[in-house]
């Protein structure tokens, strides 16, 4: 049995890379296997997972199989990172399950992904009645609103309206296509991001006028004051 875990290690360290489902198989075959030697695997172990492994984290890892069908796809297609599976199977209130549907249901980039989950789990910290009719609103297949979007209006039911204002203010300045004014994505940090690109001294008057007169009517001063919670 020792050649045998030293085998499956090397081919896993060495071979190609293994999906959050195979390498959770995996963790699951070494317990089975090493028993009480588990100790003596767990650096070679670490170098297939890229972190440092201990008893129990490895028996953490290989129930995420047990989680169901859904979640082993989610897993092993990335839709949900092993580390974030944790999270969500570790919090009480929320449905593991449930919560990899609504991942799953979309395309999202690991950023995305990261933020929706943070997300989940900040909803799910106000209570099991706010995840709960979080749940029961979302559509099955993810249709209409995407999931961070959904989220984030249900962790601060007034984020919607005050986007929406942010919105009317940035039209209402009519800045030219080589300026933009960004606000972060949760309305958090207290700042505004300003660009502009420069073409010709002409084009750059146009976009300080705009952004004066802005200044002038109040209009970025209450975009300031929307961030800061006012």
């Amino acid at each position: 049995l020792p050649d045998l875990i030293e085998l499956w290690l090397e081919d896993a360290a060495s071979g190609p890379s293994l999906s959050g489902l195979e390498k959770a198989i995996l963790a699951g075959r070494l317990l089975d296997l090493a028993g009480d030697g588990l100790r003596g695997t767990l650096p070679r172990l670490s170098a297939v997972f890229g972190r440092e492994m201990t008893p129990e984290f490895t028996r953490r890892i290989a129930r995420l199989p047990d989680l169901g069908a859904s979640a082993r796809e989610a897993l092993h297609e990335g839709a949900v990172s092993t580390g974030d599976l944790l999270l969500l199977e570790s919090h009480p209130a929320i449905d593991t399950v449930r919560a990899v549907e609504m991942l799953s249901a979309e395309r999202m980039s690991r950023g995305m992904q990261k933020d929706a989950v943070r997300l989940m789990l900040y909803l799910a910290d106000q209570g099991k009645d706010r995840w709960n009719a979080f749940e029961s609103l979302r559509a099955p297949a993810g249709a209409g609103q995407p999931l961070r979007d959904a989220l984030r209006g249900a962790c601060n039911p007034g984020l919607g309206k005050d986007l929406a204002e942010i919105e009317r203010i940035l039209g209402e300045l009519g800045l030219p296509t080589e300026a933009s004014i960004r606000v972060p994505p949760n309305l958090e940090g207290g700042a505004v991001h300003l660009e502009i690109r420069i073409r010709d001294e002409a084009r750059l008057r146009t976009a300080l006028d705009k952004i004066r007169r802005g200044l002038d009517e109040g209009r970025l001063g209450r975009i300031l004051e929307i961030l800061r919670g006012k």
